[in-house]
């Protein structure tokens, strides 16, 4: 038995320790410089580069980056954030380059879209125009000593007049709209069609 169990030590001796029953501890270099060892190394060196992990006689074994701060955490987010918004506009304006090259077969058709509606526009404009002179006709005779068809038939024409003005600035507003949208489309075509050396 006594051999038995000398054989056993003997044995166990011999035999080489794994890396896992090897003892390590870790060193790594802080912000100031200072060195830092033990297991809880990386506790002390949180915004070192590196972490090394070494064995008990010295020799480095491992290494591992130090954990991200949370400020280099949030810079990433919000690096990650643009590409995702770059990626969305970029999706976005391909979409609108793909209607507006199916739309259109050519340049000149988008100003001669353009052209047509603003017609449309100035058609309207002066249409109201010429209801809001006659309005504004029939109350200066009325202010001038006429009389009112009813007693209340000055303060409607004044709305009456009112509701022009904001029809006839509505059109306004939306020819400059026009223009602007219709002259973009006619730019961004011509960039889309013409052959890039």
């Amino acid at each position: 038995m006594s051999k038995l169990v000398l054989l056993v030590v003997s044995l166990l001796c011999v035999l080489p320790v794994s890396a896992q029953d090897t003892p390590t501890f870790k060193k790594c270099q802080d912000a100031e410089g200072k060195w830092h060892y033990g297991d809880h190394a990386a506790l002390e060196c949180e915004q070192s580069s590196r972490i090394t992990e070494m064995d008990e006689v010295g020799n480095t074994i491992g290494q591992t980056e130090a954990p991200p701060t949370q400020e280099e955490l949030d810079a990433k987010q919000r690096a990650e954030e643009q590409v995702s918004e770059q990626e969305i506009v970029e999706a976005n304006q391909r979409r609108l380059d793909q209607k507006l090259l199916n739309t259109y077969d050519s340049a000149e058709n988008i100003r001669r879209t353009r052209d047509a509606l603003l017609a449309f526009i100035d058609s309207s404009i002066e249409g109201n125009g010429d209801l809001k002179q006659r309005l504004v006709d029939v109350l200066d005779e009325i202010e001038a000593g006429g009389q009112p068809l009813t007693p209340e038939q000055p303060e409607l024409l004044r709305q009456q007049i009112a509701d022009y003005d904001i029809a006839i600035q509505d059109s306004v507003t939306k020819r400059q709209l026009v223009l602007k949208k219709y002259d973009a489309d006619y730019e961004r075509y011509l960039e889309l069609t013409t052959k890039k050396p």
